[in-house]
């Protein structure tokens, strides 16, 4: 199954009478089994989906113990990859032999029980440059080596 297929096939958790649930709820045992399951499956598209990672990440941090609105927000994040399909193409190109790094941080603060704590997020892009061969700079392109989040 290519990575298109993958996604698509992927089902959001069906939760009755979820307009009665607070979105502060804790989720009962099997919704937040179900929320474990999707995570995970989302989780294995970051290999091909840079574009999720953060938000997967920012997800995982909620696996053990979900609330209703991480359930809401996982639902709504396979939505959005089932109607905006993404594959990664590598074109050829005549290597300029020069390599792009894109690196950003995020910091957020927390309070917890009297105390501050805080949460963050690291993220990386390594490209490699090129032209597609036309002769000129303008039609620069790049190959996404890698990434993390």
């Amino acid at each position: 199954m290519d990575q298109v297929q993958y996604i698509e096939a992927m089902k959001a958790i069906e939760v009755p009478g979820i307009l009665s649930y607070k979105n502060t709820e804790t989720a009962p045992k099997p919704l937040a089994d179900k929320f474990l399951s999707l995570l995970m499956a989302l989780a294995f598209t970051a290999l091909t989906r840079p574009d999720l990672a953060c938000y997967i990440a920012a997800l995982q941090r909620h696996a053990q113990t979900p609330q209703i609105i991480h359930l809401r927000r996982l639902n709504a994040l396979v939505r959005w990859a089932q109607r905006n399909p993404v594959k990664l193409v590598y074109r050829p190109m005549q290597c300029l032999q020069t390599l792009e790094v894109h690196s950003d941080v995020g910091f957020r603060r927390e309070e917890v029980d009297d105390h501050a704590t805080g949460r963050s997020l690291h993220g990386a892009n390594y490209l490699r440059l090129g032209t597609d061969g036309r002769g000129s700079n303008e039609h620069q392109t790049c190959h996404l080596l890698d990434w993390s989040s």
